[in-house]
């Protein structure tokens, strides 16, 4: 019994630290999850942990209670023993006495713990009520949303955001009325200070979320219900990581993962990376930690750009991609990223004026207009 609570309690742990884990990965990378398309993989593993934990706590709590079972047996009958051990010493009327004092003492010893269970238990659920309640009508809600359903659209002639107004539910409006356009071969620079909603428009762009009105037209095709374009890249200041190799980020959501290493390889050369790799023993099999945590955010940064060009996408959006680079290794990599991508859509995110002046226009958000800025 022993070996089987040490079991369960080391299960409970290892999933329930599991859990944190995987809640920590789909809350820091829900941008890149959703477009990779992998969310399904990663609720069903979250499903399968919170199994083991439920599965491990419940049978603690059973292996727990056998002993105070056994317990309570043994004294019941105890006391039936003795009470029928006396009972050739005692007249007809006190045998009677006794024998059903014994049976009802015997009854309430073992009832008495259990009545006090469904007690606790009804006071339990009436204290939960309210949030079980809350739980149960958010289920039924999620069952009516079809966000893995939603429709996976590739890119390759233009964008097209008409009228679009959207606001938080705090009543912050970002647009109203807005008009953008981005066609297959543009570099557009995206300028603004924070809160001005550069990282809402990407989001509408890319599908991560819908407009309150207003058309999206994607290859002249007007956008009715949810899409998210499968060709498409974002490359975040704060990029995702799971604690995994390196190759395995750099692989992850592709659909091709039978990559060379050697094209990886040239990659991480053009982006300034192989003096980091050289350095590991285990080269692209060394692990990157939880989150990246084995390495630098300007490293980081590189490695999640090399995945963006490996993915082969047709629109790129890098926001605030470059901020933890030095000017040197910034130049070297916005080279490269302008070279891999001179035939297909380029957006760049940037509070450097320096960086953008390589789109081909920049424009900036200025409320609900959009301004050009000449240089």
């Amino acid at each position: 019994m022993k070996n089987k609570i040490l079991y369960f309690g080391e299960l409970r742990r290892s999933s329930e630290s599991n859990l944190l884990f995987i809640t920590n990965n789909i809350i820091s990378g829900i941008k890149e999850i959703k477009l990779s398309g992998y969310i399904d993989l990663f609720i069903n593993n979250f499903d399968l942990t919170l199994k083991n934990s439920l599965h491990a706590s419940k049978n603690f709590k059973f292996i727990s209670q056998i002993p105070r079972a056994f317990l309570e047996i043994i004294v019941a009958t105890s006391i039936v023993i003795f009470f029928i051990s006396n009972m050739y010493e005692t007249t007809e009327f006190d045998l009677t006495l006794l024998s059903s004092a014994a049976v009802f003492l015997a009854a309430g010893l073992k009832i008495l713990p259990s009545i006090g269970k469904v007690i606790n238990s009804y006071n339990s659920y009436k204290y939960y009520y309210p949030v079980l309640g809350k739980i149960h009508d958010f289920c039924i809600k999620i069952e009516k949303i079809n966000i893995d359903k939603s429709n996976k659209i590739k890119l390759t002639k233009n964008i097209k955001l008409q009228n679009i107004s959207f606001e938080y539910e705090s009543n912050n409006k970002v647009f109203e009325n807005l008009n953008f356009q981005l066609n297959y071969n543009d570099k557009i620079g995206l300028y603004g200070e924070s809160g001005a909603g550069k990282s809402t428009l990407i989001n509408i762009i890319s599908g991560l979320i819908k407009p309150d009105k207003g058309s999206i037209y994607i290859d002249e095709k007007n956008i009715q219900n949810n899409y998210l374009i499968s060709n498409l890249s974002i490359v975040s200041q704060s990029p995702f990581f799971i604690n995994a190799t390196i190759k395995e980020n750099l692989i992850f959501g592709l659909e091709n993962k039978k990559i060379d290493d050697n094209e990886i390889l040239d990659i991480l050369k053009n982006l300034n990376l192989m003096d980091v790799i050289n350095k590991l023993d285990k080269g692209l099999q060394t692990s990157l930690g939880e989150r990246g945590s084995k390495f630098s955010g300007g490293q980081l940064q590189r490695l999640s750009i090399a995945r963006a060009i490996l993915k082969k996408s047709n629109l790129l959006i890098l926001d605030e991609a470059t901020n933890s680079l030095d000017k040197k290794n910034e130049a070297i990599v916005m080279s490269y990223i302008l070279q891999k991508f001179k035939d297909k859509a380029l957006i760049i995110i940037s509070h450097d004026l320096n960086i953008l002046k390589n789109c081909d226009y920049v424009i900036k958000l200025n409320g609900n207009k959009i301004e050009k800025i000449e240089f």
